[in-house]
């Protein structure tokens, strides 16, 4: 007899070799997946935290860098500037501005409605819900140094500002980080 057709147990045996390709074909195309994902939020992030700093940075170099640095009340802002929207705001002086400027923090895990960073009329929202934005204190200053020399009485103070995010997919720590140092001299 010839026979020139599968028997059943053939074609189980083609069957499961085939899925047994898939199945380790689809795996490895989900791992490509998910690592494309995490690179692109890694990326988003990055981002984010470039655009917020080199605004901040520049600002603060370009008028003569930070002369004090207070926090307020969400709820006792300037009207219209982070008022009840954010969860930390602080007021930053700069050497060369007669005004203070605003930098607000919002995150809506914690109490506040916006979802991002707002500094001098610019708000950066999160590219992504993969952002958090972290409840630190987001502000310090040292204390301030004297130096007396034969002619002069120095004082230096150093203001910094830290903003920290994480980055849920990759578990990652992100930071915003703004220093600035301030310098008086006075003849003695």
């Amino acid at each position: 007899m010839n026979n020139k057709g599968f028997t059943v147990v053939e074609l189980i045996v083609s069957f499961v070799i085939v899925m047994t390709m898939a199945i380790g074909l689809f795996a490895t195309v989900d791992s490509y997946r998910e690592k494309e994902q995490r690179e692109l939020y890694e990326k988003l992030t990055i981002s984010y935290v470039n655009d917020v700093l080199t605004k901040i940075q520049t600002d603060v170099i370009d008028n003569g860098g930070i002369t004090n640095i207070t926090a307020v009340d969400s709820t006792k802002t300037a009207a219209g500037v982070c008022q009840n929207k954010y969860s930390q705001v602080i007021k930053i002086k700069l050497r060369n501005l007669p005004n203070e400027r605003f930098l607000c923090i919002g995150n809506k895990r914690s109490s506040s409605t916006n979802n991002g960073i707002y500094y001098n009329g610019f708000y950066y929202e999160k590219p992504t819900n993969t952002i958090e934005i972290l409840d630190d204190k987001i502000w310090d200053a040292s204390d301030e140094l004297e130096y007396v020399t034969d002619s002069m009485i120095i004082k230096k103070k150093i203001f910094s500002i830290k903003i920290s995010l994480l980055n849920i997919e990759t578990t990652d720590v992100y930071h915003i980080n703004v220093t600035s140092p301030q310098i008086t001299a006075k003849n003695v």
